[in-house]
């Protein structure tokens, strides 16, 4: 990208950069998609034993990834998240709903009409 802005008008320099550009992206796409697996495994798992401070942990965790609406669906996250909004510890139904409220506007945002 510094070269880049010294040559702003390189088109070889502007192509390597959007190809950087997209493998950068589709690894963080990954990444992504493994953690929202692990974090739907272990939200399922700590909404068995009603482990309200992992569970606070793990959707403190979810908050913090840069999810996009495909991801959220393929991976049908939100059903555990919504097991968890109906748990009875307030703190952990309440981050639980702030991401459903999060998955809604992603949905609104990005799926096709």
């Amino acid at each position: 990208k510094t070269a880049q802005a010294l040559e702003p008008t390189n088109q070889s320099l502007r192509d390597l950069v959007a190809v950087a550009t997209q493998k950068d992206n589709d690894k963080k796409s990954v990444s992504t998609l493994d953690a929202l697996k692990r974090l739907k495994r272990e939200i399922s798992e700590g909404v068995e034993a009603n482990n309200v401070e992992r569970l606070a942990r793990l959707l403190e965790e979810l908050d913090g990834l840069p999810l996009t609406w495909s991801a959220v669906s393929d991976m049908a996250i939100g059903k555990e998240v919504g097991k968890c909004a109906k748990l009875s510890d307030q703190r952990v139904s309440d981050q639980a709903k702030a991401l459903i409220g999060r998955f809604h506007k992603l949905a609104k945002e990005e799926r096709p009409m």
